[in-house]
């Protein structure tokens, strides 16, 4: 009788013992590669740029951009370094290259808004911290207010006018959570005011009226772009609003000092942590809740007290409200990664009890609230108006931000200013 040959491995005929033997180290690497990944994704969790905000916040803004230029560059934190140069270098009063990295910047955003497959797949197996970062609804919009203020201060209004516009859908998107920035509303019809689109700016300054204590605070400003977009009965509501001397506030006539101030810094996110059974934490965002100084500013022009209207946003507010808004969007996707972590843990724990354990503690610790941001951005930023009449002044501009005397900020002497002029400066203080 001939014996027959013995099964050959990988074909029919292999015994059940040999293909769970093969299966078992097929999941085994597969286990072992997946704890790499998950070990060199684990450095993730650093803050990005905080050298750079730490010199810029003590007065060296030339060194934050040096920082910036030395440091290993990342996709996953492309924008941030974008926007940190962006505002460094609106302070340091190069306004077109600040321009260049917010154009930058904005070009991102349009590229990442189609969601990238691989992205996502990441930060479901760690954190938001593995993905790129994407801003938040505020500092979205708050690309387009430096955008604003750099083209104005360039004399650039019409190139102003295109980031009002810009702002104007980010806030359309997301208005309920931005409401509260006071500032760039004011901003954005300004623009369109020096860019000479009057009908435009009658429209925003009606939408800032709608969000102030009384409209008669920007009552000036209503009274003009009506009556030059020829909207006659609007002019007449407002012209009755106004006091004898806001009445001669001709912008033909007068000239004004437009500044923008940005006062201390916003604080950083912090991590919040939220333990919903003994394997699984759900990190997320949030806020320090700290209370905000809001500023205010006295003019005196040629020693006398003058006429100044200010229109200032505590950022914190608005970026709290922004992202609060996306709240129900990360507790979805906090949900999933729980899900697939804890299915993934238990899957192995069948087949491997301590591998299992370790790969439900790599996740336990892993998993961490993705606090980037943008961290240069002021606590408050004012938007100061002042008519003059033409000719040459001595400005002192007083903050009064919780100082017993308050404290002078900015000194002009020997400005010049001519009819109709409007003159842009822009400061920022600690």
């Amino acid at each position: 009788m001939i014996e027959p040959n013995p099964p050959l491995p990988g074909v029919a005929g292999v015994s059940p013992t040999s293909a769970q033997t093969n299966a078992g180290s097929r999941k085994s690497r597969r286990l072992l590669f997946v704890l790499l990944l998950l070990l060199l994704l684990g450095g993730c969790a650093s803050m990005p740029n905080d050298g750079v905000r730490q010199a810029f916040l003590q007065g060296q803004p030339e060194a934050a951009l040096a920082q910036l230029d030395q440091q290993e560059h990342s996709t996953r934190n492309a924008l941030l370094e974008l926007l940190e140069r962006g505002l460094i270098l609106h302070n340091l009063g190069k306004y077109e290259d600040s321009t260049k990295a917010f154009l930058k910047a904005e070009k991102k955003l349009d590229e990442w808004d189609y969601v990238s497959v691989s992205d996502q797949a990441k930060t479901l197996v760690t954190s938001d911290w593995a993905g790129i970062y994407k801003g938040e609804y505020s500092e979205r919009l708050w690309i387009h207010s430096y955008q604003m203020m750099n083209y104005l201060l360039l004399g650039d209004p019409e190139k102003a006018a295109v980031e009002a516009r810009m702002a104007l859908k980010v806030l359309d998107g997301h208005g309920d959570s931005l409401k509260k920035d006071l500032f760039t509303r004011a901003l954005i019809a300004l623009s369109f005011e020096s860019a000479g689109k009057y009908n435009d700016a009658f429209i925003e300054y009606r939408k800032l009226a709608d969000l102030l204590p009384t409209e008669k605070l920007i009552a000036r400003e209503l009274y003009w772009t009506a009556l030059r977009s020829g909207i006659t009965s609007a002019a007449e509501k407002y012209r009755a609003m106004l006091s004898t001397s806001k009445m001669k506030t001709d912008p033909d006539e007068l000239g004004e000092i437009i500044i923008f101030v940005a006062h201390g810094v916003l604080p950083q996110k912090q991590p919040a942590d939220l333990l919903v059974a003994p394997d699984i934490r759900i990190s997320f965002p949030q806020y320090p809740l700290v209370d905000t100084v809001k500023p205010r500013y006295i003019v005196e022009a040629d020693g006398r007290r003058a006429q100044v209207e200010e229109t200032t946003t505590l950022l914190l507010d608005v970026a709290r409200e922004a992202l609060h808004a996306r709240g129900k969007q990360m507790l979805a996707k906090q949900a999933a990664r729980a899900s697939l972590k804890h299915n993934l843990a238990h899957e192995l724990k069948k087949e491997n009890e301590a591998a299992g354990q370790i790969l439900s503690l790599l996740f336990f610790l892993l998993e961490e609230a993705d606090t980037r941001g943008w961290s240069t951005l002021p606590e408050t930023l004012s938007l100061l108006r002042i008519p003059l009449a033409p000719g040459t002044h001595d400005i002192v501009v007083t903050a009064k931000d919780g100082t017993p005397n308050g404290r002078k900020i900015l000194q002009l002497d020997g400005v010049t200013i001519e009819r109709g002029q409007r003159l842009f400066r822009k400061l920022r203080i600690d």
